[in-house]
């Protein structure tokens, strides 16, 4: 089972820069962009499949997740917008940062 969904919110105010989250979870990736006065400006999610093989294991196609989280991403990117009208992209980012849990 895929499942996606994109929201839009307000359009882009301030200095153009954007901010944008993205949750890995269990079932489903979520991508969140926000302006630099802390508005959501729009979102994406993608959903994919939890395999449980046995009792007490749980398993993921790492495929499926990348594919979800790419395609999350770029819809984002795509729908938000500066006040420009440009959209952010890859080549105007500034910063990264990636943090992680793993639950065992």
């Amino acid at each position: 089972m895929h499942r996606e969904n994109v929201r839009h919110g307000v359009g882009m105010t301030g200095a153009g820069q954007v901010v944008i989250g993205i949750d890995i979870g269990t079932t489903s990736t979520k991508v969140v962009a926000y302006d630099t006065a802390g508005r959501r400006t729009c979102e994406a999610e993608a959903g994919y499949p939890l395999a449980e093989p046995q009792p007490g294991a749980a398993v993921q196609d790492p495929g499926a997740v990348l594919a979800a989280v790419l395609g999350s991403l770029a819809k984002v990117v795509a729908t938000a917008r500066t006040p420009g009208g440009r959209s952010p992209g890859f080549p105007s980012a500034r910063r990264c940062g990636v943090a992680g849990i793993s639950h065992k």
